[in-house]
């Protein structure tokens, strides 16, 4: 059996939600709990050995606070894109890890074995994500080999280009779970 705590994840919580209006998406109300921390328990309850948080440079003392135990690294430039964020937090990992999940914030619904069965799928691959009725998904896992192909990320499409570039050594993993293609968009997201 595959073991988690031998690899790392990169959440990204860095975001401008310019689609979700003036409140703090992450830390909007779903089911009860702020949006993030859906993600960040699913995260835990996998016994993934080591989560960096990549936030903007603006996050109130709220989500700090629901993120206290997670070390944190800002993104002060989170306009630059996605690809910025990666590769901030990728920086930060330690090297060795066996593999990296890259896991946006904003996905309530990723669970716990979805990471185990990602961590499973990736033997003999440099990364392997979901695909829901064609759509691929998050998390995404690149082995641990790729790290510093992360550190170099920047920009929007910095992780696609990654994926692109890897050609058969993605592997794409069928799934009939639509929680890896739901995100918390805008305020409606949130009652679906």
């Amino acid at each position: 059996m595959t073991r988690l705590a031998d690899y790392a994840a990169i959440v990204l919580a860095a975001g401008q939600s310019r689609r979700f209006g003036s409140e703090d998406k992450l830390m909007a109300t779903l089911k009860g709990r702020p949006l993030v921390a859906h993600g960040l328990d699913a995260l835990g309850q996998a016994g993934i050995g080591e989560v960096i948080v990549v936030t903007g440079p603006d996050e109130g003392p709220q989500r700090e606070a629901l993120t206290a135990g997670f070390p944190i690294v800002v993104n002060s430039e989170p306009e630059r894109g996605m690809g910025r964020s990666i590769g901030l937090g990728a920086a930060c990992l330690k090297p060795g890890r066996a593999g990296i999940f890259v896991v946006p914030a904003d996905m309530p619904d990723i669970a716990a074995q979805d990471y185990l069965a990602l961590a499973e799928a990736l033997a003999g691959h440099d990364a392997v994500r979901f695909v829901h009725e064609g759509v691929p998904g998050h998390p995404v896992l690149f082995a641990g080999a790729l790290r510093d192909r992360l550190c170099g990320l920047d920009g929007e499409e910095g992780g696609r280009m990654l994926l692109r570039s890897l050609g058969s050594r993605l592997r794409l993993v069928p799934t009939t779970s639509p929680g890896i293609v739901r995100d918390v968009d805008r305020p409606a997201d949130l009652t679906r």
